[in-house]
């Protein structure tokens, strides 16, 4: 989470810093992409598109919160 101490700097650093750029990543061997039969599922269930928008968002966690209130 980006939240969590260090990740802030590390997200801003790889948006804004000249050093993690996808070139220096690749020339240091960070591998690009993945070739796992399993990417894009989440416990053997396809991972919804993420929302456009902040009323999308909104939306589904009102649905999500609605549907676990029994």
């Amino acid at each position: 989470c980006y939240t969590n101490d260090g990740n802030r700097k590390l997200v801003r650093d790889l948006l804004l810093g000249d050093v993690l750029t996808v070139a220096s990543l690749l020339a240091a061997g960070v591998p690009s992409g993945t070739g796992s039969p399993t990417f894009g599922t989440f416990n053997g269930a396809p991972v919804p598109p993420t929302p456009r928008t902040t009323t999308d968002r909104m939306r589904i966690m009102e649905q999500l919160s609605t549907n676990q209130v029994s």
